[in-house]
């Protein structure tokens, strides 16, 4: 009888050591496979990898530019039609605007002047930002930032602003364009400019080194003064023109 049980007990404890022996090992294959599963790249793999790397040197190329330097020059004219609400009738002048830019790779500066005789005349400049686009002069959005000088019959303003435009070519010489500010309000000898928009977009055709534009311009200004309280100023019309760029 002691030995059947001495027999029995060495017999159960062979077979607790193989099976955790055998768990162990199986735990360890399961292991190694997963290791093995993990770092195996198959041919789709592959070539999904290739239309990755594909794609990023697509977009480097579109938004990567080898021009060091941009400069452009405009000069554009139309008849605007301007109209506060504190007058019925509407003004229509011819209006002028000229401004320069200088970018060195996606950074800009930019300034010029707008005038509208007998109703506003303003300057400004500004710092430009290529977010998108190889340069100025190509598919691109930018953003601005800049300060306006607006000269008008109720004051002199100094409003800040910021801005984003863009241009989309259709064709390679066809394109649209928008451009969009958004003005800080100002004080001006007990008046204030409280704030206003501005909106520009239409389409240009490039000639090389020369783009010629149409652009549909509006404007809202609202102005705040001490004989008139608050009231708006709407100015809005086409502008035709043309850049050189360099």
């Amino acid at each position: 009888m002691r030995k059947f049980l001495i027999l029995f007990f060495t017999f159960s404890l062979t077979s607790t050591v193989c099976a955790q022996g055998i768990e162990g090992v199986y735990e360890v294959i399961v292991r190694k496979q997963e290791e093995k599963k993990a770092v195996r790249w198959t041919l789709a793999d592959w070539l999904l990898t290739k239309q990755k790397m594909a794609l990023m040197d697509q977009w480097l190329a579109l938004h990567s530019s080898s021009t060091l330097f941009e400069f452009f020059l405009e000069g554009s004219g139309g008849m605007l039609d301007g109209r506060s609400s504190l007058e019925s009738m509407d003004k229509s002048k011819t209006s002028y605007r000229y401004q320069a830019a200088f970018y060195l790779r996606a950074i800009g500066i930019q300034g010029g002047v707008d005038k509208f005789s007998g109703f506003q005349d303003s300057s400004f400049y500004q710092g430009n930002l290529i977010l998108l686009g190889s340069s100025a002069q190509s598919t691109n959005i930018q953003v601005h930032y800049g300060k306006r000088n607006l000269n008008t019959q109720y004051g002199e303003f100094g409003p800040t602003y910021w801005g984003v435009s863009g241009s989309l070519y259709l064709l390679p010489f066809l394109g649209g364009l928008y451009e969009y500010r958004n003005y800080s309000s100002d004080e001006s000898a007990g008046n204030s400019f409280s704030d206003g928009k501005r909106q520009e977009y239409g389409a240009f055709l490039d000639i090389w080194f020369l783009r010629l534009r149409g652009t549909y311009f509006k404007e809202r200004s609202t102005f705040n003064t001490t004989a008139n309280g608050a009231f708006d100023q709407r100015i809005s019309g086409w502008w035709f023109g043309g850049q050189l760029f360099f």
